[in-house]
């Protein structure tokens, strides 16, 4: 029975979207089988999850335009995704420390990896994060820290030589010139 309800949902959605009956943040997915049976699942987020997902839309219509609201909009949204952490994928949580260095705030942003890596996080997701510091670091022309978080990054996410080699040779060896232009 349990395979026959799976293969049900990879088939393609026959009816998607419509709005359930009791509430308007509730959604109905009807999806019809190869047999004609028809399956119904009713997805709802709550009103925590709801406010999270419109202060992240926010931001996002609000970055390069006004950036303290931007900012502003991600901070509330971090406060309520602190209880929930495990939630939401790692990319949400460096949002904001990527808008406050756009915004020309580095030393927030600094603040907020270093919040984030003072937590603990599986070790791709810690990789992420010095990913990311090596782009902020990168954008802001501070080269030597780009290089150091970005062969943590590589450090830390591939398992195999020939991966790694290939990242630092693609994303590092490029910030090591630089480097050197910019202290002659």
């Amino acid at each position: 029975m349990l395979n026959f309800i799976r293969s049900i949902f990879k088939q393609k959605k026959k009816t998607v979207g419509e709005t359930h009956k009791s509430s308007p943040k509730r959604k109905r997915i009807n999806r019809k089988s190869s047999l004609g049976v028809t399956v119904s699942v009713v997805v709802s987020k709550s009103p925590e999850a709801e406010r999270i997902s419109t202060l992240n839309k926010l931001a996002s219509e609000n970055k390069g335009v006004d950036w303290s609201k931007a900012i502003e909009c991600l901070r509330e949204a971090k406060s309520l995704v602190q209880s929930r952490r495990n939630d939401y994928p790692i990319e949400h949580h460096l949002r904001l420390p990527l808008f406050l260095q756009q915004a020309g705030d580095m030393k927030g942003a600094k603040a907020e990896f270093d919040f984030l890596l003072g937590q603990s996080w599986h070790p791709h997701e810690e990789a992420k994060i010095y990913d990311k510091m090596r782009l902020a670091y990168q954008r802001e022309g501070d080269y030597e820290n780009a290089i150091v978080y970005g062969s943590m990054y590589a450090a830390m996410e591939f398992g195999n030589e020939k991966d790694k080699d290939e990242y630092m040779a693609k994303r590092i060896t490029p910030l090591y010139k630089k480097a050197q232009k910019s202290k002659k």
